[in-house]
């Protein structure tokens, strides 16, 4: 099931459920994680703009700009669209990302026991 979410541009987006999303666009979104581990400044921003736009692609089922939703299609939309899908995904996004911490030890979705 999505959900439906309008923009500020008067277009809309559809966000589906974490459990919607597949292994294989889990995995970059993971991979692209890892990487922000010791980075800092410029370098730590941009790791994270990766992880946010491929958690977006991931969570995006459909929207009303013309091309399908991509990385690419993402960086030339209309920037306060592209605001709006930000400030959807980025809560999601833990829902995507293995828990290291001490609950991952029992939690099932966790990937490696702590």
């Amino acid at each position: 099931m999505s959900e439906r979410i309008n923009l500020p541009s008067g277009g809309w987006f559809e966000v589906r459920e974490a459990r919607a999303v597949t292994e294989r666009q889990r995995r970059p979104i993971r991979y692209a994680s890892a990487n922000l581990a010791g980075l800092n400044g410029g370098a730590a921003f941009e790791a994270w703009d990766k992880v946010v736009d491929l958690a977006s692609v991931a969570y995006i089922t459909e929207w009303s700009y013309t091309t399908p939703p991509s990385v690419d299609a993402l960086l030339d939309i209309d920037p306060a669209d592209c605001d709006a899908i930000r400030a959807v995904i980025e809560p999601k996004m833990s829902e995507l990302l293995p828990n290291f911490g001490p609950s991952g030890a029992t939690d099932p979705k966790a990937d490696t026991p702590v």
